[in-house]
């Protein structure tokens, strides 16, 4: 619903999936005084849309090859999940990450990103013990 206060401006959020919450919440923190911030979502409560029909776990930037943008999407991910510890399943936190022979990126390259990202997951993890609770240990299996 658009406000009526004309210095503030409304932003609207399609879906309020993992994406659409984070941004709506991103956006109310950072700017509280200039905008307003509507999600509209199809379903009644948050996470039920593709982002309910994922396998039910969020990722810890494993099946990026770009450091920076895994350790970004670690980051978000964690910030989310503590913000909505009840959306995360517990029942299989065990990853699976495959390399495929005819990877475009090269599979040692890939697994010093891996062991990159767990280093920087056990250093999160070290600071605070709920993420240990919420996604277990940093094991993987690596398949080639």
């Amino acid at each position: 619903m658009p406000n009526s206060d004309k210095k503030r401006k409304t932003i609207g959020i399609i879906g309020a999936g993992a994406m659409g919450v984070a941004a709506a919440l991103e956006i109310s923190e950072q700017f509280p005084d200039l905008f307003d911030v509507v999600i509209y979502e199809t379903h009644c409560d948050i996470l039920q849309g593709s982002s309910g029909g994922t396998p039910g776990r969020m990722g810890l930037g494993y099946h990026y090859a770009d450091l920076e943008t895994a350790l970004k999407y670690l980051e978000y991910t964690i910030g989310f999940i503590k913000r909505f510890p009840k959306s995360i399943r517990n029942d299989d936190l065990e990853g699976r990450y495959f390399i495929t022979r005819d990877s475009l990126v090269d599979p040692g390259y890939l697994l010093k990103i891996y062991s990159q990202i767990s280093e920087s997951y056990n250093e999160i993890a070290k600071k605070d013990p709920d993420i240990m609770k919420a996604f277990g240990g940093s094991q993987m299996s690596h398949k080639f």
